[in-house]
């Protein structure tokens, strides 16, 4: 089975901007070799087209300190496109969806399609 990129790419948009216009990036040789960025739980979205929602949730957790539902997140931004039936989503849509609408704790979510999958259910 083939699966197809959940990742879609960002439509044109006359406000983008490259970061390095504003701001130095440091040069490679002053960055530590090893980094580790400790997140609470890396969930595998198995063969969904969810992989914005899992990292867009994933990385709010860093910050939130609690797990988020990765499902509503891929909910509601599919909501907000208008278009349930399409394969993924891009980062833009993800983005605009945490901010605008934002986002709910695992725990009230009425669907736990991860969880189900990490236990093996489906």
């Amino acid at each position: 089975m083939e699966l197809k990129p959940g990742l879609k790419e960002l439509p044109a948009d006359p406000r983008d901007f490259s970061l390095g216009q504003f701001i130095d990036w440091p040069k490679l040789e002053d960055l530590p070799e090893e980094y580790e960025l400790v997140t609470l739980e890396v969930k595998n979205q198995q063969e969904t087209d969810m992989c914005a929602a899992f990292a867009a949730t994933t990385l709010s957790e860093i910050q939130e300190g609690v797990l988020l539902s990765p499902e509503y997140a891929f909910a509601k931004t599919k909501q907000i496109e208008g278009d349930y039936l399409s394969w993924g989503t891009n980062l833009r849509s993800i983005c605009k969806m945490m901010t605008k609408i934002g986002i709910i704790e695992a725990k009230d979510a009425p669907f736990k399609l991860w969880i189900e999958m990490k236990k093996g259910n489906l």
